[in-house]
């Protein structure tokens, strides 16, 4: 039987930058390097507190590609200070746009994508603990043309497939959600830049299709929910950089319902299920 004890801990959009970079594509006046460090290692002082059975970060971890000089060594050096273990996936700022997206350039994600691995570790991995079997990947490589993406679609159908322990709840974290709506989205006014675009979605759905998670986690939209969807339930992770109250440029009429809010998301079995719990930052 899978060791059922204790929590995971989930943090998403630091959007980390070396202090020296000034405004460094800000979205709001407020937005600046020493304040997203800030509000970060607050918000890990929580998490470290909680004593977390693993703490998982979920993409937009720096604030540009991670090939981009000092930004893998700022992020680095926060989290060899973050409670252990931890697991990392990518996000859009740090190894770029998926198909359909503005900017998007296969080349740039490709030597992205090789920084990431050499900084951290794999974008894709699986992971038990606390009586779920967390599966984390890269949201960014779907539909992409290159290896790398279809070396993720390989393994993750392969995982997806695998039996698995029947305490264990299955959790699908990506930083990308999916869709916002439906799996119909084709939205004009720019939402689509907030999920997977029709092209890259597609893909994705081939394959969760047939052996769907029990839980999909999803960062990328910096607001907080647990929703229930035909698929899966859908938990949406806060950001800890800035909410989306502040991305003034970011259509939210389509993004989910949830709280603006900065901070963490607790995960734990609550007998044969399980419950999420939004720790907020204390300032916010």
């Amino acid at each position: 039987m899978a060791e059922m004890r204790g929590h995971l801990a989930f943090v998403g959009d630091m959007h980390i930058a070396p202090e020296n970079t000034g405004a460094d594509r800000a979205q709001s006046t407020l937005d600046r390097p020493a304040r997203r460090k800030r509000h970060l290692e607050t918000v890990l002082a929580d998490v470290s507190r909680s004593k977390p059975a693993a703490l998982f970060f979920g993409g937009d971890n720096a604030n540009q590609p991670m090939d981009t000089p000092g930004y893998a060594q700022e992020l680095m050096e926060i989290l060899e200070r973050s409670p252990r273990p931890w697991k990392i996936i990518p996000g859009n700022h740090d190894v770029g746009s998926t198909v359909g997206w503005h900017h998007h350039d296969p080349a740039a994600m490709q030597r992205a994508v090789q920084a990431f691995r050499k900084a951290f570790q794999m974008d894709y991995w699986i992971y038990e603990a606390a009586g779920f079997q967390v599966i984390g990947i890269n949201s960014q490589l779907f539909g992409a043309s290159l290896a790398e993406a279809r070396e993720q679609d390989r393994w993750l159908i392969e995982m997806l497939q695998q039996k698995r322990s029947a305490d264990l709840v299955r959790v699908l974290f990506l930083h990308t959600p999916p869709y916002l709506q439906s799996w119909e989205d084709r939205y004009s006014d720019g939402s689509e830049q907030m999920c997977l675009s029709p092209a890259a979605r597609a893909s994705f759905k081939s394959i969760v299709h047939a052996n769907p998670p029990d839980i999909l986690v999803t960062a990328h939209v910096h607001r907080w929910w647990v929703r229930r969807e035909k698929d899966w339930w859908w938990i949406g992770i806060p950001a800890t950089a800035l909410p989306l109250s502040e991305m003034g440029a970011v259509p939210d009429h389509h993004v989910p319902s949830g709280e603006d809010v900065l901070g963490w998301v607790a995960l734990e079995r609550d007998g044969a299920g399980w419950k999420a719990e939004l720790r907020p930052l204390p300032e916010h």
